[in-house]
């Protein structure tokens, strides 16, 4: 959706669920479950990165933050959520038995304006669900585990 002083329209659709997004170089860039998707200034939109352009299998992009030189973006995959909660949309207490389940699948991509991919933080115990992907003043990544709440 566009918001404005004149009000709300759809600047694009026909996406499943877009979660993070950056603007880099007059684009729009944002995940969606499986792929990476780019939006021009008028609105229109291609598959920028497909699920098969990831080294891994991902499972549900989330968020997506500007790396330090604006030469690309960096996009969380929070892994295998499907384990993180119970019958009821409960999230599992975590010294559970189905919390020890939860595999480790999480990573963190960088994805270049070119639209190559590569992993820059692998699983981890520590951060089984990355939800937040960010980057500080001195070029370090930061994440933020949804399940563990870690960061």
């Amino acid at each position: 959706m566009k918001i404005s002083t004149k009000g709300v329209k759809v600047f694009s659709k026909g996406f499943n669920e877009p979660k993070g997004i950056v603007f880099i170089k007059e684009h729009l860039y944002f995940s969606d479950i499986n792929c990476v998707w780019k939006v021009d200034k008028d609105g229109n939109k291609s598959v920028f990165v497909k699920k098969e352009d990831f080294l891994k299998e991902v499972l549900y992009l989330n968020d997506v933050a500007v790396d330090g030189d604006g030469t690309g973006f960096y996009v969380a995959d929070m892994g295998a959520t499907n384990y993180m909660r119970d019958k009821n949309n409960n999230l599992w207490p975590l010294e559970s038995d189905e919390a020890k389940l939860v595999p480790q699948l999480g990573r963190i991509y960088h994805v270049n304006l070119e639209g190559e991919v590569i992993v820059v933080q692998d699983t981890s115990p520590l951060m089984l669900n990355p939800n937040g992907v960010g980057v500080d003043n001195d070029d370090n990544i930061m994440v933020s585990s949804f399940f563990l709440g870690n960061f």
